[in-house]
Protein backbone atom coordinates (compact mmCIF):
# COMPACT_ATOMS: atom_id res chain seq x y z
CA UNK A 1 0.00 0.00 0.00
CA UNK A 2 0.86 3.58 -0.82
CA UNK A 3 1.55 4.23 3.07
CA UNK A 4 4.23 1.73 3.48
CA UNK A 5 6.27 3.24 1.27
CA UNK A 6 9.29 3.30 3.76
CA UNK A 7 8.94 -0.09 4.46
CA UNK A 8 12.65 -2.88 4.07
CA UNK A 9 11.92 -4.73 0.83
CA UNK A 10 14.17 -8.33 -0.20
CA UNK A 11 17.36 -7.55 -1.89
CA UNK A 12 16.56 -7.21 -5.59
CA UNK A 13 13.47 -6.51 -5.62
CA UNK A 14 11.55 -3.34 -6.32
CA UNK A 15 8.50 -2.47 -4.86
CA UNK A 16 5.55 -1.27 -6.55
CA UNK A 17 3.15 1.19 -4.14
CA UNK A 18 -0.50 0.59 -4.86
CA UNK A 19 -4.02 2.66 -4.03
CA UNK A 20 -6.27 -0.24 -3.36
CA UNK A 21 -9.22 1.09 -1.97
CA UNK A 22 -11.51 0.82 -5.19
CA UNK A 23 -10.19 -1.70 -7.74
CA UNK A 24 -8.81 -5.39 -7.79
CA UNK A 25 -5.24 -5.95 -7.66
CA UNK A 26 -3.19 -5.33 -4.31
CA UNK A 27 -0.82 -8.36 -5.16
CA UNK A 28 -1.49 -10.51 -2.25
CA UNK A 29 -4.50 -12.44 -3.79
CA UNK A 30 -3.28 -15.53 -5.79
CA UNK A 31 -4.26 -14.90 -8.68
CA UNK A 32 -2.51 -11.76 -9.08
CA UNK A 33 0.77 -12.99 -7.30
CA UNK A 34 0.51 -15.88 -9.92
CA UNK A 35 0.31 -13.49 -12.82
CA UNK A 36 2.97 -11.37 -11.80
CA UNK A 37 5.62 -14.22 -11.33
CA UNK A 38 4.71 -15.29 -14.60
CA UNK A 39 5.17 -12.21 -15.98
CA UNK A 40 8.87 -11.45 -14.14
CA UNK A 41 9.55 -14.77 -15.84
CA UNK A 42 9.39 -13.94 -19.11
CA UNK A 43 11.67 -10.54 -18.38
CA UNK A 44 12.77 -9.27 -20.78
CA UNK A 45 11.50 -11.63 -23.71
CA UNK A 46 8.68 -9.59 -24.06
CA UNK A 47 8.55 -5.96 -26.16
CA UNK A 48 4.60 -4.97 -25.97
CA UNK A 49 2.05 -5.78 -22.85
CA UNK A 50 -1.85 -5.42 -22.51
CA UNK A 51 -3.69 -5.77 -19.46
CA UNK A 52 -7.06 -6.87 -20.17
CA UNK A 53 -8.98 -6.01 -16.75
CA UNK A 54 -6.36 -3.89 -15.38
CA UNK A 55 -7.54 -2.85 -12.16
CA UNK A 56 -5.28 -0.97 -9.99
CA UNK A 57 -3.22 -1.13 -12.50
CA UNK A 58 -0.53 -3.60 -10.84
CA UNK A 59 0.42 -5.74 -13.84
CA UNK A 60 0.89 -3.39 -16.47
CA UNK A 61 3.68 -2.03 -13.76
CA UNK A 62 5.13 -5.16 -13.21
CA UNK A 63 5.66 -5.65 -17.25
CA UNK A 64 6.94 -1.97 -17.47
CA UNK A 65 9.45 -2.97 -14.95
CA UNK A 66 10.35 -6.01 -16.22
CA UNK A 67 11.09 -3.90 -19.41
CA UNK A 68 8.25 -3.72 -21.39
CA UNK A 69 8.44 -0.51 -23.62
CA UNK A 70 4.78 -0.38 -25.18
CA UNK A 71 1.94 -1.41 -22.51
CA UNK A 72 -1.69 -0.76 -22.65
CA UNK A 73 -4.09 -1.84 -20.13
CA UNK A 74 -8.34 -1.99 -20.04
CA UNK A 75 -10.90 -2.23 -17.68
CA UNK A 76 -14.66 -1.58 -17.62
CA UNK A 77 -14.84 0.34 -14.59
CA UNK A 78 -14.13 4.42 -14.99
CA UNK A 79 -13.02 4.38 -11.46
CA UNK A 80 -10.40 1.21 -11.37
CA UNK A 81 -8.48 3.73 -14.78
CA UNK A 82 -8.82 6.47 -12.36
CA UNK A 83 -7.11 4.53 -9.59
CA UNK A 84 -4.66 2.76 -11.87
CA UNK A 85 -3.17 5.69 -13.64
CA UNK A 86 -2.90 7.11 -9.85
CA UNK A 87 -1.03 3.94 -9.66
CA UNK A 88 1.24 4.33 -12.53
CA UNK A 89 2.19 8.02 -11.51
CA UNK A 90 3.18 7.11 -8.14
CA UNK A 91 5.52 4.57 -9.27
CA UNK A 92 6.93 7.19 -12.11
CA UNK A 93 5.54 4.77 -14.73
CA UNK A 94 2.96 5.36 -17.59
CA UNK A 95 1.04 3.43 -19.90
CA UNK A 96 -1.93 3.71 -22.37
CA UNK A 97 -4.62 3.39 -20.22
CA UNK A 98 -8.93 2.88 -21.70
CA UNK A 99 -12.14 2.15 -20.58
CA UNK A 100 -13.49 -1.04 -22.27
CA UNK A 101 -14.23 -4.36 -22.04
CA UNK A 102 -12.43 -7.58 -24.02
CA UNK A 103 -15.35 -7.48 -26.94
CA UNK A 104 -15.48 -3.98 -27.41
CA UNK A 105 -11.62 -3.11 -27.06
CA UNK A 106 -9.84 -2.34 -30.62
CA UNK A 107 -5.97 -2.59 -29.75
CA UNK A 108 -4.12 -0.75 -32.96
CA UNK A 109 -2.01 -4.41 -32.43
CA UNK A 110 -1.26 -7.37 -30.70
CA UNK A 111 0.91 -8.11 -28.30
CA UNK A 112 4.49 -9.99 -27.10
CA UNK A 113 2.55 -10.71 -23.63
CA UNK A 114 -1.29 -10.26 -22.73
CA UNK A 115 -2.37 -10.85 -19.26
CA UNK A 116 -6.20 -11.26 -17.85
CA UNK A 117 -6.95 -12.12 -14.38
CA UNK A 118 -10.80 -11.88 -14.43
CA UNK A 119 -13.09 -14.77 -13.33
CA UNK A 120 -13.56 -18.07 -15.19
CA UNK A 121 -16.72 -17.28 -17.01
CA UNK A 122 -15.40 -14.00 -18.61
CA UNK A 123 -12.05 -15.99 -19.96
CA UNK A 124 -14.04 -18.27 -21.64
CA UNK A 125 -16.81 -15.87 -22.62
CA UNK A 126 -13.76 -13.83 -23.79
CA UNK A 127 -10.87 -16.24 -25.10
CA UNK A 128 -11.03 -15.52 -28.95
CA UNK A 129 -10.95 -11.39 -28.37
CA UNK A 130 -8.45 -12.29 -25.65
CA UNK A 131 -6.56 -14.53 -27.53
CA UNK A 132 -6.41 -12.20 -30.50
CA UNK A 133 -4.82 -9.59 -29.09
CA UNK A 134 -1.47 -11.90 -28.66
CA UNK A 135 1.00 -11.38 -31.58
CA UNK A 136 1.85 -15.16 -32.99
CA UNK A 137 4.88 -16.34 -30.94
CA UNK A 138 3.31 -14.41 -28.47
CA UNK A 139 2.51 -15.21 -24.69
CA UNK A 140 -0.80 -14.85 -22.65
CA UNK A 141 -1.13 -15.22 -18.90
CA UNK A 142 -4.58 -16.56 -17.40
CA UNK A 143 -5.88 -16.19 -14.05
CA UNK A 144 -9.01 -15.55 -11.71
CA UNK A 145 -9.47 -19.44 -12.20
CA UNK A 146 -10.81 -21.40 -9.17
CA UNK A 147 -9.10 -24.71 -8.92
CA UNK A 148 -12.32 -26.31 -9.51
CA UNK A 149 -12.82 -24.31 -12.87
CA UNK A 150 -9.43 -26.20 -14.22
CA UNK A 151 -10.70 -28.27 -16.19
CA UNK A 152 -13.44 -25.58 -17.71
CA UNK A 153 -11.08 -23.20 -18.33
CA UNK A 154 -8.18 -25.72 -19.96
CA UNK A 155 -10.68 -27.24 -22.39
CA UNK A 156 -12.45 -23.82 -23.17
CA UNK A 157 -8.50 -22.51 -23.90
CA UNK A 158 -7.81 -25.82 -25.87
CA UNK A 159 -7.79 -24.60 -28.97
CA UNK A 160 -5.43 -24.85 -32.46
CA UNK A 161 -3.75 -21.69 -31.85
CA UNK A 162 -2.78 -21.71 -28.17
CA UNK A 163 -0.51 -24.26 -26.42
CA UNK A 164 -0.40 -24.64 -22.72
CA UNK A 165 3.15 -23.61 -21.52
CA UNK A 166 2.90 -23.73 -17.87
CA UNK A 167 0.31 -23.87 -15.08
CA UNK A 168 0.62 -22.34 -11.50
CA UNK A 169 -1.35 -23.81 -8.73
CA UNK A 170 -1.83 -22.05 -5.43
CA UNK A 171 -4.22 -23.02 -1.93
CA UNK A 172 -7.91 -22.00 -3.96
CA UNK A 173 -6.59 -20.31 -7.49
CA UNK A 174 -4.75 -21.02 -10.14
CA UNK A 175 -2.93 -19.27 -13.28
CA UNK A 176 -2.25 -20.53 -16.85
CA UNK A 177 0.40 -19.11 -19.05
CA UNK A 178 -0.13 -20.05 -23.10
CA UNK A 179 1.60 -19.53 -26.08
CA UNK A 180 0.02 -17.89 -29.30
CA UNK A 181 1.15 -20.28 -32.47
CA UNK A 182 3.22 -18.83 -35.54
CA UNK A 183 6.15 -16.55 -36.01
CA UNK A 184 6.68 -13.00 -34.80
CA UNK A 185 6.63 -11.06 -37.59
Amino acid sequence: PLWQEERSFPKGKEPIFLETTNAFGTGLHETTRFSSQLIEGLRGEFDSFLDVGTGTGILAMVALKCGARHVEAFDIDREAIDVARANLKANGLRCRLFVADAGTYRPERTFDLVAANLVSPDLIAFRDRIASFVAPGGKLVVSGISLKNIPRVKKAFAVPQLKLMKVVRGKEWTAMMFRREGRRS
